[in-house]
């Protein structure tokens, strides 16, 4: 037939569009309105389609299910609502592992506690301890001090006695010297038998042997034995 139709001198394009036309099925009703509901979809807001699958929270029949179902709170308001249960509970039940481990710990502090009473008890003792024995050190080398001090007066005393004792001897020698036998026996024989000999020592040999004649019989012989005794060495270190 188109080799007929280019015989005639017919153009193909002009025989192209009715033959699409003619070739093309016709559309039923259904087909039809299938189109149109989706250009009518296509022209509806974005949005306003129907979704079955999911819930109209604006609607009374959600917000009466929400009033119902408990609403779970995760996060920070999650850990402040166990912590206001935590405080609202008298006591928190601990496991028996960390009371045992509280327990252990709670005596060792107390036995850290004592040994530190202990040991700040017998820290101020030996506080005092040292205290006591610097004053009683202060004090004997006060006290030492205060000796050696009077012991220079004693001496210093004792000195001036010496010197005292020697001016008074040299004073008694020179009475004696000018006096009779007789009244110088009766004189020195009052005194110590030492301080006669020391006396007798300074007069002379025959001064003495006239005062001793003429003293009373024992005390010249109480002088005498003193004299001889003077001689020894003993003696001399006494004199």
């Amino acid at each position: 037939m188109i080799r007929i139709l280019l015989m005639a001198g017919v153009s193909t394009a002009s025989l192209a569009v009715p033959a699409l036309i003619i070739a093309a099925p016709m559309a039923d009703d259904d087909e039809i309105s299938a189109r149109e509901a989706n250009k009518s979809e296509e022209v509806r807001e974005f949005g306003s389609h129907d979704r079955p699958w999911a819930d109209n929270v604006l609607s009374p029949e959600y917000r009466s299910g929400q009033d119902e179902t408990p609403v779970i709170r995760r996060g920070l308001a999650q850990s402040q609502e166990k912590i206001q249960d935590m405080l609202a509970q008298d006591e928190l039940p601990l496991p028996a592992a960390r009371v045992s481990s509280m327990a252990a710990v709670t005596e060792v502090l107390a036995t850290i506690s004592a040994e530190r009473e202990k040991l700040s008890v017998e820290w101020d003792r030996l506080e005092n301890q040292k205290a006591e024995i610097a004053l009683a050190n202060r004090r004997a080398l006060e006290e030492i001090e205060r000796l050696e001090d009077l012991r220079a007066e004693v001496a210093a005393l004792i000195d001036e006695l010496e010197v005292e004792q020697d001016e008074n001897l040299e004073q008694v020698v020179a009475v004696v010297g000018n006096m009779t036998a007789k009244n110088a026996a009766r004189l020195l024989q009052q005194n110590e038998p030492k301080f006669v000999v020391e006396v007798l020592d300074q007069v002379g040999e025959r001064n003495a042997a006239d005062i001793l004649s003429r003293m009373q019989t024992n005390k010249a012989n109480e002088i005498m034995e003193l004299m001889a005794e003077r001689g020894r060495p003993d003696e001399q270190l006494a004199f």
